[in-house]
């Protein structure tokens, strides 16, 4: 067994894309047995984990 973090960055033009974007990436990764979360009012500690 083995356990991994993964951090993503997703950006689109707009909030309706954001949200189907969103939307797909859950089902994605429920698919191949994946827990997704999005941060809430983390965003910029997100984005900082994620820079070089």
């Amino acid at each position: 067994m083995m356990f991994a973090v993964v951090t993503l960055v997703h950006i689109a033009d707009n909030l309706e894309q954001l949200d189907a974007d969103t939307d797909a990436l859950f089902s994605i990764g429920r698919e191949h047995l994946c827990q997704f979360s999005a941060l809430r009012y983390q965003q910029v500690d997100g984005l900082n984990t994620v820079l070089p």
